[in-house]
């Protein structure tokens, strides 16, 4: 499971991750499984603080058991 911080289009910090790669190459068949999850921090919250709740929110999911 892989993720990135990213800002939506109202401005609010999100967590963006990818569950599952898409296992075929080209541009046939489904790709990427990827979620958008909002942060727990304000808008006008810097990079840093948005940084170290996407921290926290990763080590929560890489706790989760997936697919079950």
């Amino acid at each position: 499971m892989r993720g990135y911080l990213d800002r939506d289009a109202n401005g609010f910090w999100v967590a963006c991750v990818v569950i599952e790669q898409a296992r075929r190459a080209g541009s046939s068949g489904a790709g990427d499984v990827r979620t958008r999850h909002t942060l727990p921090v304000p808008a006008s919250a810097p990079r840093e603080v948005a940084e170290a709740a996407f921290r926290r929110f990763m080590s929560r999911e890489a706790r989760k058991r997936h697919g079950r």
